[in-house]
């Protein structure tokens, strides 16, 4: 006869594991509920770490546009829906769509950008898939160096920082496009401008807008913050003198009204002065090709 088998030995609660990089959720002991506040706590503590750790290729799942947005109006900076991009097609329904997830789901576009909460809810419990803008310049505090290397904005940077020094360490954004955002603080004046600076970088400031993370783009991929350069991590740095006096446009140029500043990546039939650093002649992207 086969002797019945032994009770498992019960297994006593210990201390919880070490938890260095802040991705557990300790569940509550058996009638020791947690106060709300040390839940929120934990809440808050794991979405900062998603935040921090993002990075193109995590993509399998969607985001939630709507705390993406409003994480950003904490911050102060004012953004807007624009259109999303399901199927590789822009979500506005038009198969020949210039600026596919880019162009405003909003009717005035960049003029109801907002940090105002309940207004961010209710545009992303309109659109909820809708790509994010956030308007540059005075308003959300910062301008953005837009680097294109399709049109050699990579090589353009490089060889402007072996000439005059390199960057200062600040926030930075990839771009679904294989392109980078880096943020500066506002300065006084500064408009739009492409590829004054030099061939391949444009500027947003006043009057612009640029696309942000974890807006998904036409290639497929979704914008994501860089991981060394995250805003969770990193503050937002001074433009070095050498990149204002490039990035200054004169107040005659047409790039001064809001209405004439496109999103990041497209163009717009406007006179720009002509590029006096040695760095080449300035170009402009063509219409088909957007990032």
């Amino acid at each position: 006869m086969t002797p019945p088998a032994k009770p498992a030995p019960a297994i006593e609660a210990g201390p919880p594991e070490p938890d260095p990089d802040g991705w557990s959720f300790q569940l509550d002991p058996p009638g020791e509920a947690k106060p709300e506040a040390e839940h929120q706590a934990d809440i808050q503590r794991i979405l900062a770490n998603v935040r921090r750790h993002s990075r193109i290729g995590w993509s399998s799942e969607a985001p939630n546009m709507a705390v993406a947005a409003l994480d950003y109006a904490t911050r102060g900076w004012s953004v807007f829906p624009v259109h999303g991009i399901s199927a590789g097609r822009c979500c506005c329904g038009n198969p020949a769509c210039g600026s596919p997830g880019k162009h405003p789901r909003v009717g005035r576009g960049l003029t109801e950008a907002s940090k105002a909460p309940e207004q961010i809810r209710a545009w992303w419990g309109r659109w909820p898939t809708a790509n994010i803008a956030v308007a540059t310049g005075q308003i959300s505090g910062f301008f953005v160096l837009d680097v294109d290397p399709g049109h050699g904005g990579d090589e353009s940077l490089q060889a402007l920082e072996a000439e005059r020094g390199r960057l200062p360490h600040t926030v930075r954004s990839l771009t679904g496009g294989g392109g980078e955002h880096i943020l500066f603080e506002h300065v006084l004046g500064l408009r739009n401008s492409a590829g004054r600076v030099a061939p391949g970088i444009d500027v947003r400031g006043d009057g612009g807008y640029v696309v942000a993370p974890p807006s998904m783009h036409i290639s497929g991929h979704r914008y994501a913050w860089n991981v060394d350069h995250h805003p969770l991590d990193v503050p937002i740095a001074e433009a070095p003198s050498w990149l204002i006096a490039l990035a200054q446009v004169p107040a005659v140029n047409s790039l001064d009204a809001p209405s004439a500043a496109p999103p990041s990546g497209i163009s717009t039939p406007i006179a720009r002065p002509r590029l006096t650093t040695p760095i080449g002649a300035s170009s402009r992207r063509p219409p088909a090709s957007r990032r």
